[in-house]
């Protein structure tokens, strides 16, 4: 199969911009998944923490999202708007995961927290609570 011209770019792009969607995704919605969301997460349960992976449906939906998007955006735009992407995973990650995480694991899950957090994968996302035990 021969791609023409140099859409081969545009598709690299989209692959690109689809693994940093969902990425995105799955920092923002860890602190709330729950074993019920499957077609969309994964969610692994396991004692004071869960993993979340993303399921078949985001996947197919944000790779069809980031190539649709190589097909709308300039292509001298690309590097501007995989950069956007970036930053705003490490601020997904860094400010509103981190903060979203230990708040859910406070409010929902125990009153006296001994540990919280977020740890971040490529594909995976670990959300980590333990209480204190009286």
């Amino acid at each position: 199969m021969r791609i023409a011209g140099n859409n081969y770019i545009s598709v690299i792009y989209g692959v690109v911009v689809g693994l940093l969607l969902i990425e995105i995704s799955l920092v923002l919605a860890a602190p709330f998944a729950a074993q019920s969301w499957y077609p969309f997460f994964t969610v692994v349960a396991s004692a004071g923490y869960k993993t979340i992976y993303p399921g078949p449906a985001l996947i197919a939906a944000m790779l069809a999202l980031g190539v649709a998007s190589a097909f709308v955006v300039p292509r001298r735009y690309y590097g501007v708007f995989v950069v956007v992407l970036i930053i705003a995973a490490v601020v997904a990650i860094a400010i509103l995961g981190s903060l979203a995480s230990c708040a859910a694991c406070k409010w929902w899950f125990c009153s006296k927290v001994q540990s919280c957090g977020l740890e971040v994968g490529w594909l995976y996302v670990k959300n980590i609570c333990i209480c204190y035990s009286p």
